[in-house]
């Protein structure tokens, strides 16, 4: 009897062994490709159906353990839009991922491909996606860690 419940916990021990270990190691890959992203960014994006106009936020990026990706989340948004996305990082220098709504009564989502700059202060892309009534949305994307960087951005963008 004691053979068998030092088998079964045994098995137990690495069967959790065999979960966590391989997300362990995700994680810390995701988190050392991310630190320089780590922290907080000035956001702005624009809509294609207000091309002249660009919302302010202010956005924090994150390592979600969870889902091994790096999660970005807004606040600070005058308009009161709330997101968060969840992004892979490719060569340390793309980023690419889905957002989704988080403001109450909202249902909309899209993608996010973003570069990060030379120097690793600014990021800048694109972001589509559709809002509850099926119509689409997209527009550019600029974020920096100072309002000197988000102009940096910005003439990237447009080259």
């Amino acid at each position: 009897m004691d053979d068998l419940i030092f088998k079964i916990i045994a098995g137990i021990i690495v069967a959790v062994l065999t979960w966590s270990i391989p997300k362990a190691l995700e994680w810390l890959q995701v988190k050392r490709n991310s630190q320089h992203l780590q922290g907080a960014w000035i956001s702005r994006y624009q809509s294609i159906d207000n091309p002249d106009y660009f919302y302010n936020e202010t956005v924090t990026v994150d390592v979600s353990f969870l889902k091994g990706k790096i999660k970005f989340v807004n606040s600070n948004c005058r308009e009161g839009y709330l997101y968060n996305a969840f992004c892979l990082i490719v060569d340390r220098n793309f980023i690419s991922g889905q957002w989704v709504s988080t403001k109450k009564g909202a249902s909309a989502c899209g993608c996010v491909s973003l570069i990060v700059g030379p120097h690793g202060n600014i990021m800048y892309g694109y972001w589509s996606g559709y809002n509850e009534e099926g119509g689409r949305n997209y527009g550019k994307w600029i974020l920096g860690r100072t309002q000197d960087d988000l102009d940096i951005a910005m003439g990237f963008l447009e080259k």
